[in-house]
């Protein structure tokens, strides 16, 4: 195996796994994480969901875009070389890197809701009931955290398929 063959291998591991990686932890998210909120009162739901939002922040983007620079690597280079399906990393690239304008176009509203509601919670001292007294339909904390689970688990396809993607380019 030539070391520049090594190269590529090495990258397509690494796409694959940290494509494999954000999408889990973006479902996870969804679908463990979320859920055990709808339990807290909604001060303090808005709270640990801002504590799971943060640390998100931290980890997707840079994952994003590491994973996206690799697989549009992968395509650039291995198209020079001609061969089939290097195209699909292409578009595996555009996929993981999908959830930055999904993230700001899709669900900006919600997380800025949420954002507030947990702002508004640290200047609190009263009761569920109170804090979610006259909220329009939609607009309750779990009404919202219903909303950020349900995007944010669309948003988690994204990065899954890229690993399908670069592993159909991969394999081909």
């Amino acid at each position: 195996m030539s070391s520049e063959s090594a190269q590529i291998r090495v990258l397509q591991a690494i796409g694959l796994t940290t494509s494999a990686f954000l999408g889990g932890a973006v479902l996870a998210m969804s679908y463990a994480a979320i859920p055990p909120l709808y339990s807290a009162p909604s001060p303090l739901s808005a709270k640990q969901w801002r504590v799971l939002y943060r640390r998100g922040v931290v980890v997707a983007p840079p994952f994003a875009a590491l994973t996206s620079a690799i697989f549009g690597y992968l395509s650039y280079t291995l198209k020079q070389t001609s061969r089939p399906n290097a195209e699909f990393y292409g578009l595996a690239a555009a996929s993981v890197i999908g959830i930055v304008p999904y993230t700001l176009l899709v669900m900006k509203g919600t997380n800025d809701k949420l954002m507030a509601r947990a702002v508004e919670a640290e200047k609190l001292d009263v009761t569920d009931k109170v804090t979610q007294a006259g909220m329009p339909k939609g607009e309750s904390t779990n009404e919202l955290l219903d909303r950020w689970a349900f995007y944010n688990a669309i948003r988690g396809v994204f990065p899954l398929m890229a690993t399908a993607l670069g592993m159909w380019a991969t394999l081909a």
